[in-house]
């Protein structure tokens, strides 16, 4: 199968691969402890989600992203495959590689923006990701190494869900520092997922190219259009991002593009929806 991808994302590239280096942390956000054990909290991982709920408390950047265990009897009423759909589309999150948790608590951050507010207590579903390959400049090897006694979070991220209606929904990036650069964060913006999105061909093909139209979703942005097949066929998938949250947008305008099929003389459309992280 070959593929042939027009982005409007900007890329870094790069030979060195860096796998971020992880450590835990110590809590800092009182009381974090467990219920079953007493231990401390910390970032996510083996034994912190049970049956698709948090268990015991994490944390990320001494507190500043806490979840708690939600009582057994508080249950959440947005879907877990809607909110998982969205939370493992966001851009974020994409790209696969390394390891993940989700499940339902209690999110309380102390990190805000313009756009996002801290929570306290909110029940929601949270996914954390971490551990993920990232494309570094060419710099020597051993300045690509964080510190992780000062970033104790290092290349942790955390999509929130709102667990009753879906709102609110955040991203919250920790502390971090990669490929010898100066550390940032923690922050939090807006979620956003990744679609793939209608198009439909118009006017006639031009030899190997192919123009096509599709909409924007609402406050969306183009990710990339793609295409993917054998000599004989082809699918084309468009990729826009939009907030999980609904916000006043503009009304969506028509736009196009031309694609290459190649020889392809079966042209088909690609899965619509979520694009799951492991495909991206």
């Amino acid at each position: 199968m070959t593929w042939r991808r027009t982005s409007t994302a900007a890329r870094l590239i790069g030979p060195v691969a860096l796998l971020a280096l992880l450590t835990s942390c110590a809590g800092a956000f009182a009381p974090a402890t467990s219920p079953q054990d007493g231990s401390p909290a910390r970032p996510p991982g083996p034994g912190t989600v049970r049956h698709s709920r948090f268990v015991v408390p994490v944390e990320l950047d001494n507190g500043r992203l806490f979840v708690e265990p939600a009582p057994t009897s508080m249950r959440p009423t947005f879907p877990q495959s809607r909110a998982a759909a969205e939370i493992w589309a966001d851009p974020a999150v994409a790209g696969g590689g390394g390891d993940t948790v989700f499940g339902f608590g209690l999110v309380t951050t102390r990190v805000s923006a313009p756009d996002v507010v801290r929570v306290r207590r909110v029940p929601a579903w949270i996914g954390f990701s971490w551990g993920r390959v990232v494309l570094c400049p060419m710099e020597p090897i051993a300045s690509n190494r964080p510190s992780p006694t000062a970033l104790p979070s290092n290349g942790y991220v955390a999509v929130v869900v709102g667990a009753n209606d879906g709102v609110p929904a955040f991203t919250y990036t920790a502390r971090s520092a990669f490929c010898g650069r100066r550390p940032t964060g923690p922050s939090v913006t807006l979620a956003t997922k990744t679609l793939s999105i209608p198009w439909h061909p118009v006017g006639h093909r031009e030899g190997t190219t192919l123009a096509i139209a599709f909409q924007l979703p609402p406050c969306g942005q183009l990710v990339s259009t793609s295409v993917a097949g054998e000599s004989e066929e082809a699918t084309i998938e468009v990729d826009a991002t939009t907030p999980d949250e609904p916000l006043p947008c503009p009304a969506p305008v028509t736009r196009t593009a031309r694609v290459d099929v190649g020889s392809a003389s079966v042209i088909r459309h690609a899965p619509l929806g979520p694009v799951p992280r492991t495909e991206r």
